[in-house]
């Protein structure tokens, strides 16, 4: 109670997955709901922005979420909490646990990012890495993206660079059981949201939102 979320709206560019709309129905009392509206315009100038403040490239969602946290700061927050670490904690990435072989791990992670050896002008070969977590003749997914993951601290990063604290405690958890299927810890989730929302049913699950198609 007294804390305000925040919600990404993109209007008319992408009404089909307004986010405002489906957060709506799950904040408690005592919260503000605000929408952050973002356009296409300010999207592209909170990018600009961002790899500023980094001084490096930017992950494509970190422009909303530095967008948020400017409405934040008006707002006078000054910690930033988020849900960045439950997929990577709990059977997220589905399609790394399609075939966990050190071949069939590479080729999914480089359908997703690009392969080192096809960008740099004298690769080395960096497979020594995924014999690092290799369990039984198959990769552990899950410690994969524990310590190294996909994105690194990227949704973090922003937050610091907007001047706010980053309180993301999933982060700070991990599932014990070593997931074979990353559908296996889908069970604990529901449990969890059926406790805090008994009698609801959870949106259907979207990859952060943004209509780069349209734009």
């Amino acid at each position: 109670p007294g804390s305000i979320a925040y919600t990404f709206d993109y209007g008319t560019q992408r009404e089909d997955l307004s986010e405002f709309h489906g957060a709506s129905f799950f904040v408690k009392d005592g919260v503000t709901h605000k929408r952050i509206e973002i356009t296409k315009e300010r999207f592209y100038w909170a990018l600009d922005e961002v790899i500023r403040l980094k001084q490096m490239p930017a992950v494509p969602h970190e422009a909303a979420i530095y967008l948020a946290c400017l409405e934040a700061k008006k707002d006078g927050v000054d910690h930033l909490a988020t849900g960045v670490g439950a997929d990577g904690r709990f059977g997220g990435f589905s399609h790394f646990y399609k075939d966990r072989t050190v071949a069939g791990f590479k080729e999914n992670l480089h359908k997703q990012f690009v392969s080192p050896q096809k960008v740099l002008v004298d690769p080395v070969n960096v497979d020594w890495v995924f014999e690092k977590y290799m369990e039984a003749g198959k990769i552990n997914v899950q410690r994969f993206l524990l310590e190294v993951g996909t994105e690194g601290t990227a949704v973090t990063d922003v937050i610091r660079c907007s001047g706010l604290d980053a309180v993301n405690p999933y982060t700070e958890l991990r599932y014990a059981k070593v997931l074979a299927d990353g559908s296996q810890a889908k069970g604990f989730i529901k449990s969890a949201f059926d406790r805090v929302y008994p009698g609801q049913k959870p949106n259907k699950k979207y990859a952060l939102p943004v209509p780069y198609g349209a734009w």
